[in-house]
């Protein structure tokens, strides 16, 4: 069984220009060897279909490296969705053995794997619905809870799952 989600990057902006245009008339932007790095650290990428992507740069010897930054939610989804194409593997090998085996050794490796991978699968897809939901947090969001702000960052940072539900969703 193979994963159903499609791979996602930040940004996913369709264009009907290509960055290419734009350096030929030399109106935007700046030359690689013009931009501080350092100051300027998120890049912009366009693919053949004329999707642009967020990414950011790594320097490496001074020399950048941009790298597409994939789409949280869906980065842990389908690392979820892997998971469970390993689960179902391993649940088919444990019921064709005959559980009356008397080869315990190896019948508690697989169910040591099998809850291994449960316990990733669970993991995966509980950090893919917080990530979706701190996606879903405005840049200007701000609010007061027991006489403390919290702004955006604050709150995909610090807030638990259950009270930005509870307390966030209502008011977006």
């Amino acid at each position: 069984m193979k994963p159903h989600s499609k791979r996602k990057f930040v940004g996913n902006i369709k264009v009907d220009f290509s960055f290419g245009e734009l350096d030929e008339k030399n109106e935007y932007g700046k030359k690689s060897s013009e931009i501080d790095f350092e100051e300027y650290p998120k890049v912009f990428m366009q693919l053949e279909d004329k999707t642009i992507i967020q990414g950011f740069v790594h320097l490496i010897n001074g020399k950048p490296f941009m790298i597409p930054e994939p789409e949280p939610s869906i980065l842990y989804f389908t690392n979820a969705e892997d998971k469970l194409n390993e689960l179902l593997k391993i649940q088919s090998t444990l019921l064709e053995s005959n559980l009356t085996t008397n080869n315990y050794s190896d019948l508690s490796h697989a169910f040591y794997d099998f809850f291994q991978l449960s316990s990733d699968y669970i993991i995966n897809l509980f950090t893919s619905i917080e990530a979706y939901n701190n996606s879903l947090i405005t840049d200007n969001f701000s609010i007061k809870i027991k006489g403390k702000y919290y702004d955006k960052a604050r709150t995909q940072r610090s807030m638990d799952f259950l009270n930005k539900i509870k307390r966030l969703f209502h008011k977006l």
